[in-house]
This record gives C-alpha cells, structure tokens and sequence, in this order.
C-alpha cells in the first residue's frame, strides 16, 4: 500500500524506503481478490484526499465571505450621519489586510472592496461635536496612526 501511494504521489518516500523492489514486489497481490482490494483501498485513499482538499477551499470561501461581511458592516458604520469615534483606528487594521490580501487572485474581491473602503470612506470620515475622551484618547489616536 505504501508503494501505491508513493507511486501515485500521495506520500513521500521515507528514508530506505523504494530501495528494494523485490520487498514491493512481494507486497503486491497476484490474484483478482487482492488487486480488487488494493485497487478499493486506492480508491479510497484519493477519495479522501479530495474530501480534504474540497473542505479547505470551502473554509478559505467561508473565511473569505465572514471578511467581506466584516468590511460591509464597517462601510455601513461608516455611512452613518454621526460615526463612532473609533473608526478613526480603521486605516492600519485595513492596511493590513491590503498587505495580506495582494498578490493572491482568490482575495481580490477583499483587496478590492478594503481599497474602495479605504479611498472613499475611511479618508473623508469626520467627528462631529466633542471629541469624545473617554471613548478614544487623542493620544491613542496619535499613537494608533504612527
């Protein structure tokens, strides 16, 4: 079994191992029965390499989309009349996920909608009224933005 799996590329080698074909010759079966069993454990093995690899696309589609949502709350906050105060912290957790999310085609989507996020709310947001201290300190404003 570990030959066929080397032999079709689902395992390395280990270390010894491939050296001695008369050792893989002998695990191999000569009769319709065991090849029969040989070819379903095959089978079972790729199937399940498939599984694994359709639930990781899955869970990066999933993780995606839970960030897209993220985003589209933000831009909602930031539609507001009266935003929060705190969404002045926004540029570098944003920045952050720019720097993240360039060179690779599947987070495009994200790149683009942090960027437009970015462009056309995060830099035009203003605070209307008092400041408010207690919420957020301008000092940790200041140092938040370096």
């Amino acid at each position: 079994l570990r030959a066929m799996e080397t032999a079709a590329g689902l395992r390395a080698p280990e270390a010894g191992e491939g050296d001695d074909e008369e050792e893989e010759e002998a695990e191999m079966p000569e009769d319709e029965e065991g090849m029969a069993r040989l070819d379903a454990q095959l089978a079972e093995l790729v199937r399940e390499r498939v599984q694994a690899r359709s639930a990781a696309k899955e869970a990066r589609e999933q993780q995606l989309h839970f960030k897209m949502r993220v985003l589209e709350l933000l831009e909602t906050l930031l539609r507001r009349p009266s935003p929060p105060a705190l969404l002045l912290l926004l540029p570098r957790p944003l920045l952050r996920v720019l720097g993240d999310a360039a060179g690779v085609p599947a987070l495009r989507p994200l790149l683009e909608r942090a960027s437009g996020l970015i462009r056309h709310r995060v830099c035009k947001l203003s605070v209307r009224g008092a400041w408010p201290e207690a919420s957020l300190p301008a000092a940790r404003l200041v140092t938040e933005l370096e």
